[in-house]
């Protein structure tokens, strides 16, 4: 019997997970103790950006570790040898400007690009990855969400 030798296609495999991350709740909550009380720093998807993007980049060994801030998610993309790029290419991480939510605190966003003017990122409204446009639409022929960076890995070619 012989035996085939295969490789893992990490490109598609990476964007199928995307793709199919969409409507999970698996990133809704990451518990933390603080001063022995057990708190969801996420709230229950809420706040969850920043784990969904850094829970797939982990998992297929494109960055060192999991994060649950937009910051901490872009050090380790700068870190683990991520490039700005100008325009949006499919697999790219998007960072979104900072926006104010819920009369919060302005904070940033953080997704991935999946081609034809698309993003897949955690919905604070919906608390589960959704597929959107990639500016979350226009607003007189402007962004809605202006990107602030875009960020591609050469191991996705």
């Amino acid at each position: 019997m012989s035996k085939s030798k295969f490789n893992l296609s990490l490109k598609k495999n990476y964007l199928t997970a995307i793709k199919h991350a969409v409507g999970a709740e698996l990133f809704q909550s990451v518990f933390v103790s603080i001063d022995g009380k057990t708190v969801d720093i996420t709230e229950r998807g809420r706040l969850s950006c920043g784990i969904f993007v850094s829970w797939i980049l982990f998992h297929y060994e494109l960055i060192q570790e999991n994060h649950t801030t937009v910051q901490g998610v872009i050090q380790d993309l700068e870190a683990s040898g991520w490039a700005k790029i100008a325009r949006p290419r499919v697999e790219a991480v998007l960072v979104w400007e900072a926006s104010m939510e819920h009369g919060e605190e302005p904070h940033r966003h953080i997704g991935f690009y999946i081609g034809n003017q698309r993003a897949v990122s955690n919905s604070s409204k919906h608390r589960v990855p959704r597929e959107h446009h990639w500016t979350f639409g226009k607003n007189k022929r402007k962004a809605k969400r202006k990107v602030e960076s875009m960020y591609w890995h050469r191991s996705l070619l």
